[in-house]
């Protein structure tokens, strides 16, 4: 299967088709559409999971408080990421109380005079950012951070292309981390989560041959319907810990030398092996820390490979509007042919407490999904 991406211009007709000129200014609306308060799952005190607390009677935003560069969104779903148990213990500084979540999907409810064209009340929308709070009925978000996205689009995919999309898209791209090619060695790390899935598929749709790593058997089988020709396990049946996998990664390209790229977002349980399991040459992509922050290296120990090591952040790749909506519009694009499909697990809101706890736990495979 070949990953193509239809132009912007060609996604966006049928959603241009809609827009009118007389959207210039926030529409007027019924009293009732945006309630004075509503559900949310809110943070008031840094800590584990239950530091996430569930309201019905949270402060709503405003029609008053859009701005001409702003968007109200109504939230359909709200994705959940690791990132956002950081800003739930406090590793990242936020004001609080806060609302975690990093993206979402949804309906306009109202934009600015600058951004009611491209967003008209009424219309879908993708948003993704640092501190945007999506765990809530409403948000409000500036235009910049926003994807239009027309009407025959489902929202699950809407908001798996924001974040988790986004991220595989510059993983995987010349104007990103690593170029996959065809005949590439890859290895992914927690290869049955929501992103190491998405990896798996694009890589083997590139053409690659894709290794993976989990900790269940379950994570495995669910690793090999995505495409991976070799899953290894880093857990054993009790849930201990194994280092077995090492060998048996360094056996999948005895002859080639090592992988051609390293994805790993587990960070300090995996870290060190990256690097050894890499080919000269290759690249190490390191873009997570789910088991902690790896061991501190010294920048001469690369040299004897002559490995290349990156740390991105996803923020970084979708610094402006135009790359930020076409990344989003290529995952689209690449879910509606075929070539990417989401395993999508979707949660009431109210339990956002609970899926952070399972996901802190690595008991979750797929996308994951707050209802709201």
């Amino acid at each position: 299967m070949v990953l193509t991406a239809r132009p912007a211009s060609r996604l966006f007709s049928a959603f241009r088709t809609r827009i009118t000129k007389s959207h210039t200014t926030v529409p007027k609306m019924a009293a009732d559409t945006v309630p004075t308060t509503q559900r949310a799952a809110v943070v008031h005190k840094t800590g584990g999971p239950s530091a996430i607390e569930y309201t019905v009677a949270y402060d709503a935003p405003k029609l008053d408080d859009v701005q001409p560069n702003s968007v109200l969104i109504k939230n359909v779903f709200a994705g959940v990421n690791f990132i956002d148990t950081n800003v739930r213990k406090g590793a990242m500084p936020a004001k609080l109380p806060i609302i975690p979540g990093m993206e979402g999907a949804g309906v306009v409810v109202a934009a600015g005079s600058e951004a009611a064209t491209l967003f008209p009340a009424g219309s879908r929308v993708g948003y993704m950012g640092i501190g945007v709070q999506s765990y809530a009925q409403f948000t409000l978000v500036n235009a910049a951070q926003c994807v239009p996205v027309s009407d025959n689009v489902p929202f699950e995919d809407i908001c798996a292309a924001m974040m988790g999309g986004m991220t595989a898209h510059y993983l995987v791209s010349a104007d990103g981390s690593y170029e996959v090619k065809p005949g590439d060695h890859v290895l992914i790390h927690a290869g049955a989560g929501g992103l190491g899935l998405a990896l798996t598929q694009i890589c083997k749709a590139k053409g690659a041959n894709v290794t993976t790593t989990v900790s269940s058997e379950v994570k495995a089988q669910k690793s090999k319907a995505a495409g991976a020709t070799t899953v290894l396990r880093y857990a054993n049946d009790d849930g201990s810990s194994t280092d077995a996998w090492v060998e048996q990664a360094r056996q999948v390209t005895a002859k080639k030398g090592g992988f051609n790229v390293v994805y790993d977002s587990v960070g300090k349980s995996t870290f060190t092996h990256s690097l050894d399991l890499v080919a000269k040459c290759g690249t190490v992509v390191l873009f997570g820390a789910a088991s902690g922050a790896p061991d501190a290296i010294a920048p001469l120990s690369l040299g004897p490979k002559s490995i290349k090591l990156t740390r991105p952040m996803l923020f970084h790749y979708v610094a402006d509007p135009e790359t930020l909506r076409r990344r989003a519009n290529e995952v689209l694009s690449w879910i509606a042919n075929g070539s990417v499909k989401f395993d999508y697990v979707k949660s009431p809101l109210a339990d956002a407490a609970k899926v952070h706890e399972q996901l802190e736990g690595r008991q979750t495979t797929g996308k994951l999904l707050l209802e709201i």
